[in-house]
């Protein structure tokens, strides 16, 4: 087994890559970490204990035996009782592991695997009517303390399961979790069949690999010796050898810092739609951990084919590609940003264990980067006023009083416009062409504009979505980050942190034509997915961010192709 293939061009900032990584080396910063030295986080606002209890992940490639031990006996034993469909069920970090693992897994696999990573109600009834139900097992996910919508959804399919006739829907369950979350003490209370406890003092994006070596072992047919193989390769290629060449994870970090040092405000991973989770949870492991007070570069995934020579001269880029095959789109791209000395890494995934291999280094990674800059990578403070506001309003939701209901600012052509805070003072209210050509006037030379997306996901969606967003970064030339659902909070939680970069925020949400019922609560489904969606626009808005929402009436797709036909019109008239 080798580690994935890994190319860099240096471009411009080759000066600076040779000073940085002298710097690594003179410091001896590879060697340091990897003895547990917490001195590399020297100052007051760094607790030496916290970490060195984080840098355990060092050592988890070496004991993932027992975990893979427990996890195919279980495996083993659902499947014996004929037991053959699996609903992950996973929320931060993990949602996006998981669709990755399900990208790369054998397409007629057994167990068959199925992604459940929202309470949107279509994509509730989608998976359900896909399962055979009495014969699934849902694996929930999640370290979050907040249990609201994991807890919706177990309780949905274990009432689901009663009305099936099952008669031990506890069997039915399973939890990946540590001990002091909601979702533990929920398996504990139904008495899951199977309870995977996660080391406490790790972060839970640093601990990912056990989540990969598991689900790869399980459901990816990979066998485990090649697992524990690859695990103990990948700690050792990211240990050894001064020469950045021989280590890649020290090429990563010297990378990193590169730009960091340089001011290069963004780094940008492009990749293929099926490696588009992938790369995501790389920009959040590299967002979240080093994004501190405005601190640059911001990692921004982007779903190639895509356009992006409008923006290039703004960020370095990381590629990712499936095996030796790559789009002429795309190398296209890559021709052109090493012609313009643009910096870019280039990192080729072939097989299934590559995504265990590739986020273990970039874990490393992030520990180098995160010490020669001076920022703790280990302080992962979760978002939580989305949420927050969201409970709030479904606590409150009576049918006499209606928490959800919003006055639009305009209102044409099915499509409501809703803006508060400072950009309702910014922008025109004249009409819909006026009031997004105005906000989107707001917009900063090195600013970003994020779409959130509270629409289903699905194949007809995103190809409207990608129009759109294209039509705005030509109109915009900036970077155009498309984010869908409330796991854009998990995700990108670090755009939403004091000092982040000016951006324009547009929050997309639809009337949702399918509702489902949640056994024992005052509200459903479709309710609670758009108070996420209202927990989040009001979470901007309370943050003095830039931020409309968008209320598409009536059929999706001609909505939607009707804010396409409003998006270049406003276009036309924004001054850049």
């Amino acid at each position: 087994m080798t580690v994935p293939a890994q190319s860099m061009v240096a471009g411009g900032l080759q000066t600076t890559f040779r000073r940085e990584l002298k710097y690594f080396l003179a410091n001896r910063i590879l060697e340091r970490l990897w003895a547990k030295d917490a001195s590399l986080w020297s100052g007051n606002e760094f607790e030496p204990s916290h970490i060195q209890a984080s840098l355990e992940f060092l050592d988890l490639p070496g004991i993932l035996d027992s975990l893979l031990f427990g996890v195919l006996g279980a495996e083993s034993i659902a499947q014996a009782e004929g037991l053959f469909d699996r609903v992950l069920v996973a929320f931060a970090h993990l949602h996006l592991a998981a669709r990755a693992i399900v990208a790369f897994s054998p397409p007629l696999s057994r167990p068959r695997i199925f992604v459940l990573d929202n309470t949107n109600p279509i994509s509730t009834r989608t998976v359900e009517n896909e399962i055979d139900l009495p014969h699934t097992v849902f694996l929930f996910d999640d370290r979050s303390s907040f249990g609201l919508e994991h807890h919706s959804l177990f309780l949905y399919f274990w009432h689901k399961l009663e009305l099936a006739g099952v008669q031990k829907p506890h069997l039915h369950f399973a939890s990946h979790t540590v001990s002091s979350s909601y979702l533990a003490s929920t398996a504990r209370g139904y008495n899951f069949r199977f309870k995977l406890k996660e080391p406490s003092g790790i972060p839970s994006v640093f601990g990912s690999i056990r989540y990969f070596a598991g689900h790869l072992a399980a459901f990816a047919g990979v066998p485990a010796n090649e697992v524990l193989t690859c695990a103990i390769e990948s700690r050792a290629s990211c240990s050894r050898g001064a020469d950045q060449g021989e280590n890649p994870a020290l090429q990563l970090a010297v990378f990193i810092a590169s730009a960091a040092n340089a001011r290069v405000p963004f780094l940008y991973f492009l990749a293929p739609p099926l490696l588009g989770p992938y790369a995501a949870l790389i920009c959040q492991l590299v967002g979240g951990s080093l994004c501190r007070e405005g601190q640059c570069p911001v990692p921004i995934s982007l779903s190639s084919p895509c356009s992006t020579e409008p923006f290039e001269d703004s960020g370095a880029f990381v590629i990712l590609t499936r095996g030796e095959e790559v789009d002429p789109t795309l190398q296209a791209q890559i021709s052109r940003i090493e012609k313009k000395a643009i910096p870019f890494i280039h990192i080729r995934l072939s097989q299934p264990l590559d995504l265990l291999a590739e986020i273990f280094k970039w874990q490393v990674a992030t520990a180098l980067a995160g010490a020669r800059l001076a920022r703790d990578p280990f302080d992962w403070e979760g978002v939580r006023l989305p949420q927050t506001l969201a409970a709030e309003l479904l606590n409150n939701l009576t049918p006499g009083n209606n928490t959800l209901l919003r006055r639009p600012r305009v209102q044409e052509s099915g499509i409501q416009l809703f803006a508060e805070g400072r950009t309702r003072h910014e922008i025109s209210l004249l009409n819909l062409v006026e009031s997004l050509s105005s906000f989107l006037e707001l917009r900063q030379p090195e600013s970003l504009l994020t779409l959130f997306v509270f629409l289903h996901n699905c194949p007809e969606t995103q190809e409207q979505i990608f129009k759109i967003r294209e039509q705005l970064v030509r109109t915009l030339r900036i970077p155009v980050l498309v984010a869908y659902g409330p796991r854009a909070v998990d995700t990108y939680g670090f755009l939403f942190r004091r000092g982040s970069p000016s951006r324009l925020n547009i929050i997309m949400t639809a009337e949702n034509p399918v509702d489902v019922p949640i056994p024992g609560a005052s509200y459903t489904f479709r309710q609670m997915y758009h108070a996420l969606a209202l927990g989040q626009f009001e979470a901007l808005a309370s943050d003095d961010r830039f931020a409309i929402r968008l209320h598409l009436e009536g059929d999706l797709a001609q909505a939607l192709e009707r804010l396409h036909r409003i998006f270049a019109q406003a276009g036309q008239r924004v001054r850049i």
